[in-house]
C-alpha cells in the first residue's frame, strides 16, 4: 500500500510525494516505525538534514533492530557534519549486521574526518577484505597509510 508506494516514490528521487504518502500513513497510525524512518530519508534526499535526523532517531526509538536504518541515520549526521555521532550509529549497524560493508566504509570516512586515521584504517582494510575490489576503500586507506607514515 503507502509505504510501497512511498518507498518507490524515494527511489525515484520524488520526494514530496514520498513524503504525502508517509504522512498518510502517519495519520492513522502516528508511530508507525517504517513510515517514519521513509519521512525521514524523504527529509535527507529533500536537502533537511536535521530533520531527517530527528526522523530517523525517532523510528530507531520505536525499532532499534534494523541495521539499514541505523546505517541511515549515520549518513543524516555525517552529511551535517555530526561525525562522532554518525560513527556510533554505523558501530550500531554493524552489531546488528557486522558485514555491511557500506557502514563499515562510512564508519572509516567519519573516523578520517575526525582524524582518528588508526581507527579509519582499520575500518577501511575490512572492508577490502570483505570486498576487495572497492576501489574507493583502497584510494582512502593508500592517503591514510601515506599520512601515517609521513607523521612517524
Amino acid at each position: 500500500g503507502g509505504l510501497f508506494e512511498a518507498a518507490r516514490a524515494l527511489r525515484a528521487q520524488k520526494w514530496r510525494k514520498a513524503e504525502r504518502l508517509c504522512r498518510q500513513v502517519l495519520r492513522l497510525d502516528p508511530n508507525h516505525p517504517t513510515a517514519i524512518h521513509l519521512l525521514g530519508l524523504a527529509a535527507h534526499r529533500g536537502g533537511h538534514v536535521f530533520d531527517a535526523v530527528s526522523l530517523l532517531r525517532r523510528s530507531i526509538e520505536l525499532d532499534d533492530q534494523q541495521p539499514l536504518w541505523w546505517f541511515n541515520l549515520g549518513v543524516s549526521c555525517a552529511a551535517g557534519g555530526r561525525f562522532a555521532e554518525a560513527a556510533e550509529c554505523y558501530r550500531a549497524a554493524l552489531r546488528l549486521q557486522p558485514y555491511l560493508v557500506p557502514a563499515l566504509f562510512m564508519l572509516g570516512q567519519a573516523d578520517l574526518e575526525m582524524g582518528l586515521l588508526p581507527d579509519a584504517a582499520a575500518a577501511l582494510a575490512q572492508v577490502l577484505r570483505l570486498d576487495p575490489p572497492h576501489e574507493q576503500a583502497r584510494s582512502l586507506l593508500k592517503q591514510i597509510t601515506r599520512e601515517l607514515k609521513d607523521a612517524a
